[in-house]
């Protein structure tokens, strides 16, 4: 018995030359012959189907020397890629197969696409590949994974250029590389999403100010620009939150931005804008408010006088 992609392949063997002869018309009735066998691995061979690496196999006729038959086996496509079978005796004969079509690949192939990146955290993803019963994703080189899977995440990449290969692990431990692509990363860290929305606060008082966390964070900045133009900086701290009290009064435009433990620094967040009531303001308006009303009422009621001594009259 013989495993096509055994690599311990015997130096001779006994068969039945009709049960593998496909020659149209063969006769049967052959008797038994002793013959010898050739196995050969990673041939390349090119037929109308495409390009295959092969198993070559080779039966030689003991009697004359002949090859009277010929194999090109591919482990992807699970079958012959070429089959020369000639004739025993005169070997005049012959048949010769040869695969004409194969729409799927032949070696492993990546579904993720090459290009530039600005993002740390990423998954490089791939097709299944028939035969396989894992694979191994190097990196640089290096085999970064091995297993089962179709993807693999990678998180915290620093920024660089990385070439990734894959491999299928066939039947038997044999390995089949497959595709190669280059990904360049320069991971650009997005500025804080901030949770307080526009709003209004009276003179004197205090306010929450929230956004959402982010890893490996060094410190974050709060500033606050004035109506002037005049920019301070207000809180400096790994907290993502902070109380905010004395505000100039007016309109103050509110932004945070994030710098990372490896130096990263991101631009700073979309504005809010928090306006801080003038209190002597507030307060002149409301004293002008009840001055006005007293006013009013005053004009009022001297107008109801007079209309009832005009009645009398």
């Amino acid at each position: 018995e013989v495993n096509l992609l055994s690599g311990d392949e015997p130096t001779s063997l006994h068969f039945n030359r009709t049960n593998i002869i496909g020659v149209p018309g063969h006769p049967n009735g052959y008797d038994d012959t002793t013959n010898s066998i050739t196995i050969q691995h990673d041939v390349e061979l090119t037929v109308a189907a495409g390009t295959f690496m092969t198993t070559y196999i080779s039966i030689v006729d003991n009697n004359d020397d002949i090859k009277s038959w010929e194999l090109w086996y591919n482990a992807t496509v699970r079958n012959y890629v070429k089959i020369i079978d000639r004739l025993p005796g005169s070997h005049s004969d012959s048949v010769e197969l040869e695969l004409t079509g194969y729409n799927l690949p032949t070696t492993p192939q990546f579904t993720t696409e090459e290009g530039n990146i600005s993002v740390n955290d990423y998954s490089i993803e791939w097709g299944i590949f028939e035969g396989a019963t894992s694979y191994q994703l190097l990196e640089n080189g290096e085999i970064i994974y091995e297993g089962t899977s179709t993807s693999f995440d990678i998180e915290d990449q620093t920024d660089g250029q990385y070439l990734y290969q894959l491999n299928a692990v066939m039947d038997l431990g044999f390995i089949l590389p497959g595709d190669q692509f280059e990904l360049k990363v320069l991971f650009i860290q997005e500025p804080p999403t901030v949770i307080t929305t526009t709003q209004s606060i009276e003179e004197g008082q205090s306010m929450e100010l929230s956004w959402g966390p982010i890893e490996n964070v060094a410190w974050y900045s709060v500033t606050s620009q004035d109506l002037d133009g005049v920019t301070t900086e207000i809180y400096n701290g790994t907290d993502n939150q902070v109380v905010l009290d004395g505000l100039e009064p007016g309109q103050n435009r509110i932004r945070v931005q994030v710098g990372l433990i490896d130096g990263k620094v991101s631009e700073k967040s979309p504005s809010i804008f928090i306006t801080v009531e003038d209190e002597s303001v507030s307060s002149e308006a409301s004293s002008s408010f009840i001055a006005l009303m007293i006013f009013l009422l005053g004009l009022m009621t001297l107008f109801v006088m007079i209309s009832a001594n005009w009645g009398r009259d």
